[in-house]
């Protein structure tokens, strides 16, 4: 475990370094997400001055669900998407090879190389922060149980959203390439702040599927702010993360397995 932990730590320490080499393009990044933002709160504002509730979400739940749907886009782009353009990349250069022959778990390798701590901090806290100081928090409808059930949906979410991208990915290990497939997982994020209980039903079936960001944004904050009950959507987040896993270690056995067959 603690060479686990020193590889981790050495990664972080260089892309740290590496990232900074590019700070023009780290305040583009964050200036983008920041405009992002204010637009969406500044929409918020003028939706809210006219009506009082929207789908019975006043408007410091949807600062609550924003807050978390922003959390969790900065953690699919800064770790889950770059490390699936990094297979790619690494693939397609030859680079690979030199990963398999790495002494160490090669996930762990490839998670620990392309987090983007740097871009991550940069890009995420600005926001985080500000979405933090504007909400209410006494004023949510928060419990214990609320709170780690919905750290539990939220991490099912996250792991499904994980799956997806592999599978957007797998391509690259048969067809030589999968970086315009992997482009399309962006548009997940596109719905994922909609009150979850006015979801329609396929759209409810899809965020357990190819729309996972909706389980992470909005059937998170559903289970968290206690919008009505939860039994339901613990039971099948937990149940597909689990198949998301299985498919995730079969499709990377598989990958393997492709690789080496066209290595020889």
């Amino acid at each position: 475990m603690s060479r686990y932990i020193s590889v981790f730590l050495a990664v972080v320490r260089d892309r740290f370094r590496n990232e900074k080499a590019y700070m023009g393009n780290m305040l583009a990044e964050t200036a983008s997400t920041v405009v992002y933002v204010l637009t969406y709160l500044a929409f918020i504002n003028l939706l809210f001055a006219k009506i009082g509730s929207l789908a019975g979400y006043s408007r410091n739940d949807i600062l609550f669900m924003m807050l978390i749907g922003q959390f969790t886009y900065y953690l699919y782009a800064s770790v889950l998407l770059s490390t699936m353009y990094k297979i790619i990349s690494s693939v397609r250069s030859g680079e690979f090879d030199f990963i398999l022959l790495r002494p160490i778990n090669k996930l762990f390798y490839l998670y620990s190389y392309s987090i983007r701590p740097f871009t991550m901090i940069m890009i995420s806290l600005p926001n985080l922060i500000l979405l933090s100081f504007l909400i209410d928090w006494p004023a949510l409808n928060l419990s214990l149980w609320s709170v780690v059930a919905g750290l539990i949906c939220w991490t099912c979410a996250v792991l499904i959203i994980n799956t997806v991208n592999f599978v957007l990915t797998y391509p690259v290990f048969t067809k030589g390439d999968s970086t315009d497939l992997l482009n399309t997982s962006y548009a997940m994020f596109a719905i994922n702040e909609i009150p979850y209980e006015k979801l329609s039903k396929p759209l409810k079936v899809l965020s357990f599927s190819v729309i996972p960001s909706l389980l992470a944004s909005s059937g998170a904050t559903y289970v968290i702010l206690q919008k009505g009950p939860i039994t339901s959507i613990m039971f099948w987040s937990v149940v597909v993360s689990i198949v998301s896993l299985i498919i995730f270690k079969l499709l990377w056995t598989k990958a393997m397995a492709n690789y080496a067959s066209a290595s020889s």
